[in-house]
């Protein structure tokens, strides 16, 4: 490894201090939870991402409601530890410290544009009060890992192609994206469709359909997706106070050891001529303004499982897929050929 040595004696940090005590979130805090800020998040920029629930406005700033989700996941859960047959009830967890210590911004003080929050890394501290083990003779706390990187929900679409006058399983084709992906070193990376959920203001659905927009030149309406999360998961009970449930998304969770993304699966079913689908095949997408590259690649839906192994929401798309189908859940492709793009129907 060859470098370059800059300073050889750089400073030692400083310690951190506290930038606020968390006092009550939904309800009181017990012990209150000293909260670090990181350089580039103020005091009440992150007051604004946790806004009060019982006010008439209690969307969180940034278009990043990821924080308050999860706090307010991580929260009821911990309070589930009060019910006596409870696996951690004679010891319960605590929430004790969160250092926020780093938080990415997409976009932040840019002209004629809206601050918008990405990411936010999180180390969250968890104990139980220090207690004496079996076989030991002095008293020490359980703790469990507590790293967290927050990003929020997503949506991944299964979009399965069938060419105009076939009636062969073995010609449905499934559209899948080729785009850079830094985090798997790869600039070539396939996958299915996929989009965050960028706020709270729109629906599964509606984030699909407009992924598939943007990222599959195909026009859809939220009544042609089939939530395919929601028909396999069963329905979570509401979230009051006296429910003894987790709460949890009727979704995937790709990494939850350290990262609080979920993911509602849907299919999108077409039926559309030979011509479009050759069109499809290979063409560059995406939006050049958010850094995306995109082509598109066809494939056979029985090679799916080969051709996007890598991609965990494929593999779980297409179980979902087939299982549904078994039972009957699935609707049979539509009949009806989806009109032409204009690009296309122009080169006649």
């Amino acid at each position: 490894m060859l470098v370059d040595i800059l300073d050889q004696n750089p400073p030692l940090p400083t310690p951190r201090q506290p930038s606020l005590i968390l006092k009550q979130y939904n309800t009181t805090l017990t012990p209150p939870v000293p909260v670090y800020l990181p350089h580039n998040l103020t005091t009440q920029e992150f007051l604004s991402l946790l806004p009060d629930p019982d006010t008439t406005d209690s969307t969180p700033a940034y278009t990043f409601p990821a924080l308050r989700n999860w706090l307010t996941k991580l929260l009821k859960t911990l309070s589930l530890q009060q019910h006596v047959n409870h696996p951690f009830y004679a010891h319960p967890y605590r929430l004790r410290q969160l250092d926020i210590e780093a938080a990415d911004w997409f976009v932040r003080n840019a002209p004629g544009m809206d601050d918008r929050l990405g990411f936010m890394k999180i180390q969250s501290t968890i104990e139980t009060d220090a207690y004496l083990h079996d076989g030991e003779q002095k008293a020490r706390p359980d703790w469990v890992p507590g790293a967290v990187f927050l990003r929020g929900g997503s949506v991944g679409i299964l979009i399965i192609l069938q060419p105009e006058g076939a009636t062969n399983e073995d010609e449905k084709q499934v559209l899948l994206t080729m785009q850079p992906r830094i985090a798997a070193g790869s600039l070539n990376f396939t996958e299915i469709p996929a989009g965050m959920l960028d706020d709270e203001s729109g629906t599964f659905t509606g984030k699909a359909a407009q992924e598939i927009k943007e990222e599959a030149h195909l026009d859809v309406t939220e009544d042609e997706l089939l939530n395919m999360s929601a028909l396999a998961l069963p329905v979570p009970k509401t979230s009051n106070s006296s429910s003894s449930e987790e709460l949890r998304e009727q979704a995937i969770y790709p990494s939850p050891g350290a990262c609080d993304e979920f993911m509602p699966l849907l299919l999108c079913q077409k039926r559309i001529s030979r011509r479009h689908m050759a069109w499809l095949q290979d063409r560059a997408t995406g939006l050049a303004n958010e850094g995306e590259q995109i082509r598109l690649r066809l494939v056979p839906l029985t090679r799916m499982w080969r051709e996007a192994g890598r991609d965990a929401k494929a593999l779980a798309a297409l179980c979902l897929y087939g299982n549904l189908r078994a039972e009957g859940c699935v609707p049979d492709m539509p009949t009806e050929v989806e009109r032409e793009p204009e690009e296309l129907r122009g080169s006649r």
